[in-house]
């Protein structure tokens, strides 16, 4: 499991998360990829959605080699830490998390988060999603 997955998690279980039901948020499937504005995959990290109307609410996805990601929620149930495929419906901030150097290799380098000015739209029901990482210095 990789270390950007573990602060994912930690942030997660530590907010004090509402909105939950009994069962757990709703949620909706989201899947996706994510490029360059050039149009090539952004391989590799963490793409995190921040739910508006909740900010306690977190859905993050590792992001494969070809730019795909899946999104899980992470929220706690009586105590206990669960996840849930998908994300609750709205507004969300989206967070890319470049990767760090592989463990073990010595100094880390802390990667700076890229917080993308737009808001994407999780609707109520299954959603495909394709994010444009802006060049640097540009929203």
């Amino acid at each position: 499991m990789s270390r950007w997955f573990r602060a994912a998690m930690s942030a997660v279980l530590f907010s004090g998360l509402t909105g939950c039901t009994e069962l757990g948020p709703i949620t909706y499937p989201v899947r996706g990829k994510i490029t360059s504005q050039d149009g090539k995959p952004w391989a590799g990290g963490m793409v995190n959605f921040k739910s508006a109307r909740d900010p306690g609410m977190l859905a993050t996805g590792e992001i494969q080699a070809d730019g795909s990601f899946i999104l899980t929620t992470y929220y706690v149930e009586a105590g206990r830490a669960k996840t849930k495929l998908g994300a609750v419906a709205g507004e969300h901030t989206v967070t890319i998390v470049e990767p760090g150097p592989p463990e073990g290799q010595g100094r880390v380098n802390r990667v700076k988060p890229i917080i993308l000015a737009r808001k994407y739209h999780i609707e109520a029901e299954d959603n495909s999603l394709t994010i444009e990482i802006p060049k640097p210095g540009k929203p």
